[in-house]
Order: C-alpha cells, then structure tokens, then sequence
C-alpha cells in the first residue's frame, strides 16, 4: 500500500525527457523538481552568510556575490546527461568553492585551505581532460 502511495505521488515526475544543446542536457519535470533543492539551500547560506559577517566582523559582500555562482553550476549538473556537460558544470563550481574557502584574508588557514583545494583540485581536472 505504501509504495502505491509512493508510486501515485512521484507519477507525474514521470514524464518524457527533452534533450538539448546537442544531447548534453535532457530536461523533464523530475530535473525542475530536483533544482529545487540547490536554490533553497543557497537561500539559506545567503542568510546564514549575514549572520557570520555580523559575529565574526567580516566583510561578507564578497562571498554573497559569489554564492550564486556556485549554485548554476549545481543547476547545471542536475539535467547532465553526458559526462561533459558534468565535467563543464564541476569546473566552475570548484573555482568558485576554492575563492570562497580562500575568502576571510586576514586568517592564515583559509589562505592556505584555498591554495591547497586549488592545487589538489588542479590534478583531477587535468586527469579528467
């Protein structure tokens, strides 16, 4: 009985996938149901953004500009249907996360986090290429 309920109230999730840009994305009503999830948890970093800057005395403007950006890569890589177009959707995501890690200048640890996520993250992108 359960999974019939489950089954009827994920049915019109099932629907018939679109593919564009030359068959690197495929859109259907489960991938608009998905990037849900992306959008709100940026909504709630952005307000937890301003709740950090006010107690740690941080300038946080640039963290909320880079906040989104993150986010359409996360938007991207939902409706990914070849490995490309999530390679092209991880790349910007991970150069974004290495600045915001690097952010707060004035401490030595997140400098040093942010060199070394790019330098770790430089070797599997050049694998993956």
């Amino acid at each position: 009985l359960i999974t019939l309920l489950l089954l009827a109230a994920g049915a019109p999730l099932l629907t018939i996938a679109h593919l564009f840009w030359n068959n690197l994305f495929r859109r259907d009503n489960s991938t608009y149901f998905c990037q849900i999830l992306p959008l709100l948890s940026t909504a709630g970093t952005i307000s937890m953004c301003f709740d950090f800057s006010e107690q740690e005395r941080f300038d946080a403007s640039e963290s909320i500009v880079l906040i989104p950006l993150p986010t359409r890569s996360m938007l991207l890589m939902i409706p990914a249907h070849d490995s490309i177009a999530m390679y092209l959707a991880i790349e910007p995501q991970s150069l974004c996360f290495y600045v915001i890690a690097a952010s707060k200048r004035k401490s030595e640890f997140s400098t040093e986090a942010g060199s070394k996520y790019l330098i770790l993250g430089a070797f599997p992108s050049g694998i993956l290429l």
